[in-house]
C-alpha cells in the first residue's frame, strides 16, 4: 500500500476507532460517574473549586494532590457545583482523547504502523477508557510520562540542549500532575553520571587515538545536557516549589512521600494526618514520632523491611494479573525476547549510550515497582502499575521491531509479510475484540471495590458534613448495587438528620431486609421509629439489636429510652442492670431517665 493510501485508511480508521472511544466514555459517565465522590475526584474538584476563586497562582493545593491538573479544570469552572462537576466530566473525557492524540503521535512516530496501532489500542482500551469520564490526574500522568521518560531515553543517546530545554519542561509539568514524577529525575541523573564516567574513561584510552577508528564520544555534551534538564525543570516547578519551602520548611513537599510512605498502614497515615494537619504546616512534633527513613530503619528490623516488600510486590502481581493490560506487555515481551535471543552476541557491539539507555530503564522500571511495593501497605492498586505500561509496551514493540529486522518474512494472503508486522497484526485483532467487548459490557459494571471506595469517598464527605454531596454518592452506591445495606443505612441517617422521617424510616427499613442479621440496621431504624412517635415498633427493632449483639451498649440504652417513653419502668431497670456492665455512662444516663 502506497504511503498515500496507507495515511488515508489509518485516519479513517482512528475516526471509527475515537468515535466508539467517545461514545463508550460518554456511556460510562452516564452509568458510573453518578456524583463527585465516585472514583475518588471530589478531592480534585474541591482543589480546583479553591484555585478558580483565589486565583490560580495563590492556591497550590494540600501537597497532596499536586497542581496541574486542578490548573487546568479551572478553564471549565462555574459557580454552580453541579454544572461544574458535570463540565469536568466532560473535561475528563476531552483531555483523555488529547492524551491519547499524543501516544498515538509518538507511536507512529517511533514504530512501524502496525506496531503503533497496537501501543494506541492498548493505551486506549487497557488503560485510558477505565478513567475516561472520572476528574482524577492520572491519565495526564501516564501521558506526560511516558512523553518524558522516552525523551529522556532519546537524550542518553543524542545529547542536545534544545532537546533538553524541553525535556526538563516536560519532566516538571510531569511532576506538577503527580509528585512521584521525582524517581524518574533521579534515574535520569544517575543513568547521565554513569554515561559521563564511562566516556571520559573511554576518551583516556590509548586504543581510541588509532588511526582509523572512531573517537568515542565525549562527556561534556552529556554533563551539560543532563544540567540543562535540571535548570529548566527547576525553573518550571520553583513557583510551586518554593511556596512549599516558605510554608512547609522543605522544597519537595508533599504528604505521601514525606509522610505516608513511611508508615505501615493507611490507618496510622491518617491518624497522623489528621492529628498534626500536615497540609496546613509541617508537624509540631517529636522528631522521633515523626514518619520518616531514618525513624523508620531505627523502629524496624531487616526482616520487617523484606516482608514488608515481599507484600508488596505479591500485591501488585495479584493486581496485575487482573488487569486488562498484563496478557498484551506479556506477548509483546515474548515477542521481544523470542527474536532478541538470536542477536546476544550482536548486543555486544553496542555503544556506551545504548547500554546506559538499558541502565537508565532498568533504574526508572525497577524503581518505580519497589517504590509501589513498599508503598503498598498504606496505599495500593492498579493506577500505580498503569504509569509504567506505556513504557513498558512501547519499550517491548521497539525493541521486537529492532530485533526482527534480519528475520525472513512469512507468507500471509499471497503477500510477504515482515514477522513483527505479522505479530502486530495478530495483537490489533486481539486489541480491537476487547476494545469492542470493552465499550459494549465490561465498562459499564462497577466492580465491588469501586462500590466499597465510591461509599468510603461518600462517608468521608458525611463526617465532613457535606450530607448534600455525601447524600448523592449514597444515592450513586444504591443505584450501581441495589443490595449495598449501608448505603441504605446511611441515607436513612441523613433523611432522619435533616427532618424526612418516612425517608428514613423507608431507607433504614430496605437496609434491615437487605442485612437483617445486623444489628446496626435494627438500632439505626429503632431511631427513626422513635422521632417518628412509632414507639412500639422502635422497641422490637431495639429489642432485636440486642439480641443480635448483646453487647451492643447504644441499642441497649435506645431500649431503656423506650421502655421510659411508654411508662415501662421496671423492664427499664432490667435493662440498666445490663448495661452496667458494658457502658456506666450510658447506664448512668438511662438511671437518671427512670428517676425523673
Amino acid at each position: 500500500m502506497s504511503g498515500h493510501r496507507l495515511l488515508i485508511a489509518l485516519v479513517a480508521f482512528w475516526l471509527v476507532v475515537g468515535g466508539v472511544y467517545f461514545w463508550g466514555a460518554a456511556r460510562q459517565k452516564q452509568r458510573l460517574n453518578l456524583s463527585a465522590a465516585a472514583g475518588g475526584q471530589y478531592p480534585y474538584l474541591t482543589c480546583a473549586k479553591r484555585m478558580a476563586e483565589a486565583g490560580v497562582t495563590r492556591y497550590f493545593g494540600d501537597r497532596n494532590r499536586m497542581p496541574l491538573y486542578p490548573a487546568l479544570l479551572t478553564l471549565v469552572y462555574d459557580e454552580d457545583w453541579d454544572a461544574f462537576v458535570n463540565r469536568s466530566a466532560w473535561f475528563a473525557i476531552a483531555s483523555s482523547m488529547l492524551v491519547l492524540l499524543g501516544i498515538g503521535w509518538i507511536a507512529y512516530r517511533f514504530l512501524p504502523p502496525w506496531s503503533g496501532t497496537v501501543l494506541t489500542l492498548a493505551a486506549a482500551f487497557c488503560v485510558l477508557i477505565y478513567k475516561a469520564s472520572f476528574v482524577q490526574a492520572e491519565l495526564l500522568y501516564y501521558g506526560l510520562l511516558f512523553g518524558s521518560w522516552l525523551l529522556l531515553c532519546d537524550l542518553i543517546r543524542r545529547p542536545s540542549v534544545r532537546r533538553s530545554i524541553v525535556a526538563g519542561v516536560l519532566l516538571a509539568l510531569t511532576f506538577l500532575t503527580k509528585a512521584s514524577a521525582l524517581p524518574t529525575v533521579a534515574a535520569f541523573v544517575a543513568a547521565t553520571c554513569a554515561l559521563a564516567i564511562v566516556l571520559a574513561v573511554q576518551a583516556k584510552d590509548k586504543r581510541s587515538g588509532k588511526r582509523g577508528e572512531p573517537r568515542p564520544s565525549r562527556p561534556a555534551p552529556v554533563l551539560i545536557a543532563a544540567a540543562v534538564v535540571a535548570l529548566s525543570f527547576l525553573a518550571v516547578v520553583y513557583p510551586y516549589i518554593s511556596t512549599s519551602k516558605a510554608r512547609f520548611g522543605r522544597y519537595f513537599y508533599n504528604v505521601n512521600s514525606t509522610f505516608f510512605m513511611w508508615c505501615d498502614s493507611w490507618a496510622e497515615a491518617k491518624a497522623f494526618a489528621d492529628t498534626h494537619k500536615i497540609s496546613e504546616h509541617y508537624p509540631a512534633a517529636d522528631p522521633e514520632q515523626v514518619p520518616g527513613p531514618l525513624n523508620y530503619w531505627r523502629t524496624h528490623t531487616f526482616e520487617q523491611v523484606l516482608h514488608r516488600f515481599a507484600y508488596g510486590l505479591k500485591t501488585l502481581g495479584l493486581l496485575a494479573l487482573k488487569g486488562p493490560y498484563l496478557k498484551y506487555l506479556a506477548l509483546a515481551v515474548a515477542f521481544c525476547v523470542g527474536f532478541g535471543i538470536k542477536r546476544v552476541r550482536s548486543l555486544r557491539s553496542l555503544p556506551a549510550e545504548d547500554w546506559i539507555v538499558v541502565l537508565f530503564c532498568g533504574l526508572f522500571f525497577i524503581g518505580y515497582v519497589l517504590a509501589y511495593a513498599w508503598y503498598a501497605p498504606v496505599a495500593y492498586g492498579d493506577r500505580f502499575l498503569l504509569s509504567l505500561f506505556l513504557p513498558a509496551m512501547f519499550a517491548s514493540l521497539w525493541l521486537a521491531e529492532r530485533f526482527s529486522r534480519t528475520s525472513k518474512p512469512v507468507s500471509a494472503f499471497g503477500r510477504a509479510v515482515r514477522k513483527s508486522d505479522a505479530w502486530a497484526i495478530l495483537l490489533v485483532a486481539l486489541l480491537l475484540c476487547d476494545g469492542a467487548r470493552v465499550v459494549t459490557s465490561s465498562l459499564y459494571r462497577a466492580s465491588a471495590a469501586f462500590v466499597q471506595f465510591y461509599y468510603n469517598e461518600s462517608r468521608e464527605l458525611q463526617a465532613a458534613g457535606n450530607l448534600r454531596e455525601a447524600a448523592k454518592g449514597f444515592e450513586g452506591v444504591a443505584q450501581l448495587d441495589p443490595s449495598f445495606a449501608p448505603a441504605h443505612r446511611e441515607l436513612g441517617m441523613i433523611a432522619l438528620r435533616e427532618g424526612r422521617l418516612n425517608d428514613a424510616i423507608r431507607s433504614l427499613a430496605l437496609s434491615v431486609d437487605l442485612r437483617p442479621r445486623d444489628a446496626n440496621m435494627h438500632n439505626s431504624l429503632g431511631s427513626a421509629l422513635i422521632q417518628a412517635g412509632r414507639t412500639d415498633e422502635a422497641i422490637r427493632a431495639f429489642r432485636q439489636a440486642t439480641e443480635l449483639d448483646p453487647t451492643f451498649a447504644t441499642a441497649w440504652y435506645n431500649l431503656g429510652g423506650s421502655y421510659c417513653l411508654v411508662g415501662a419502668f421496671d423492664r427499664a431497670r432490667t435493662v440498666r442492670k445490663r448495661l452496667d456492665a458494658l457502658d456506666a455512662e450510658l447506664a448512668r444516663k438511662l438511671a437518671v431517665m427512670i428517676d425523673e
